[in-house]
């Protein structure tokens, strides 16, 4: 269908948390160490160039998703629930076709980040086939799962159903905002659940905005019309610091929830999704940008 294809395109240029949209290449970095383990279970997922490397099978509960990223370029791991009676293969197909998204459920994952860096998520997993995906695009426009990484486990056995780790905050995404309780926070490691009360996919990308860009500029750009009038003023310089791309999870089906296990610097933020809706639209520019303080 037209709107699928178009937003498989969309895809291919924003869900990588940090495409930019006008702003230049947003950097990714993240925290110096990745906080421990907070469940019982606990894997952890190595992204290279250009692949990734885990567990074939995981045991189905809550579970502490770790990527390591040990490349050089920027990587997520973003974790789909493949239907019953689709294979693997069918369902990477599908992402040329935007069948794919009717194939499979989003179930978060940790956002991006940058060579050298891990960043951890938690989700509760049920029995079932997985897939991880990074939908990160080169300069060649190429998404990183084309080029080798989508990789396939299996989560077996049955939720022991242990309870939900403890939060520092809620966080709701809707169709198209941000519901957060509060907009400024101390240092230091937070957990943020965070939950897809919307009908649409959606993520919570973190970015660190650099030193005099606030949160209000970044959301006016982000929201330009692309057929408007540049405005010098506002045009950002191509060769000024941009924002830094520090983790979060990706995209969440409806009625999902998932844990950000986050060690954040004092400065700006910005929550961000970078979904597209049906017409091929980011949810940011749709309005889905909150800003936050670390203090």
């Amino acid at each position: 269908m037209r709107w699928q294809r178009a937003a498989v395109a969309v895809l291919a240029m924003v869900l990588a948390a940090g495409s930019g949209l006008g702003l230049g290449v947003v950097r990714a970095a993240a925290q110096d160490a990745t906080p421990a383990a907070m469940t019982e279970i606990a894997i952890t997922i190595t992204a290279t160039e250009f692949e990734f490397d885990g567990p074939s099978e995981v045991e189905a509960g809550l579970v502490s998703v770790t990527m390591d990223n040990a490349g050089e370029f920027r990587h997520h791991a973003q974790l789909f629930k493949i239907d019953d009676g689709t294979s693997v293969d069918d369902f990477v197909a599908g992402l040329e076709t935007g069948e794919a998204f009717g194939l499979g459920t989003a179930h978060g994952g940790p956002a991006t980040v940058g060579g050298g860096v891990q960043t951890t998520t938690i989700q509760r997993l049920d029995a079932g086939q997985y897939v991880v995906l990074c939908f990160v695009t080169g300069r060649d426009g190429v998404p990183h799962y084309m080029k080798g990484m989508a990789f396939p486990f299996t989560v077996a056995g049955e939720d022991a159903g242990a309870p939900d780790p403890e939060s520092d905050l809620d966080v709701s995404m809707v169709d198209y905002q941000f519901e957060l309780a509060e907009d400024s926070f101390e240092a230091g490691q937070h957990v943020w659940k965070v939950t897809n009360e919307g009908d649409e996919n959606h993520e919570l990308a973190i970015l660190k905005l650099p030193e005099g860009m606030t949160a209000d500029a970044y959301r006016a750009m982000m929201m330009a019309p692309a057929d408007a009038t540049p405005d010098a003023a506002a045009t950002p310089d191509p060769d000024a610091p941009q924002p830094t791309a520090v983790g979060g999870i990706k995209a969440l089906g409806p009625g999902l929830s998932g844990w950000v296990v986050a060690d954040l610097e004092p400065g700006e933020y910005v929550a961000v999704c970078f979904i597209p809706d049906e017409n091929g639209t980011s949810h940011a520019m749709l309005g889905m940008i909150s800003g936050f303080t670390v203090r």
